[in-house]
């Protein structure tokens, strides 16, 4: 015997708990508002009797020139310029002040000392020496790394 759906949902509401089935229940209908009165407006008017009140347009002052408001490009290239500016100042202060030769940390002659960088960490001195060996003498190799 084939169910039709009618039958089919009747079968699987006998077979839901009340509580389910009170969830798919109607409501009831809104309760009946009668429609809000329309208020009286008052009428539109004219501003003619207002014009003496107005003042004399030779009295009014000039107005105040408009704010210059500065551009996103002009404020970014205007911060560039004073970066810019601050940084030279401050590499130049420092070059004033750098003397090679008073700085304790430095061993040998500064202004024969070469800075290899981004070298593997597998090189030995022994290494680096040999491949540098072929330039000239090398008195001392130190491998320094970020620590």
């Amino acid at each position: 015997k084939e169910f039709t759906q009618a039958a089919m949902s009747s079968a699987v509401a006998q077979a839901l708990p009340p509580s389910i089935l009170a969830l798919f229940a109607p409501r009831p209908p809104p309760p009946f508002k009668p429609a809000p009165e329309k208020r009286k407006m008052p009428r539109y008017g004219t501003v003619a009797h207002l014009v003496s009140e107005f003042e004399e347009p030779s009295a009014t002052p000039a107005p105040k020139p408009a704010a210059v408001v500065e551009s996103k490009e002009a404020r970014r290239a205007r911060k560039a310029e004073k970066r810019k500016a601050k940084g030279e100042a401050d590499l130049e202060a420092k070059v004033e002040a750098y003397d090679p030769n008073e700085d304790s940390k430095i061993k040998g002659d500064p202004y024969k000392t070469l800075f290899v960088a981004r070298i593997s960490y597998d090189t030995t001195e022994a290494k680096l020496k040999k491949e540098f060996e072929q330039f000239g003498p090398i008195r001392r190799i130190r491998l320094c790394f970020n620590t």
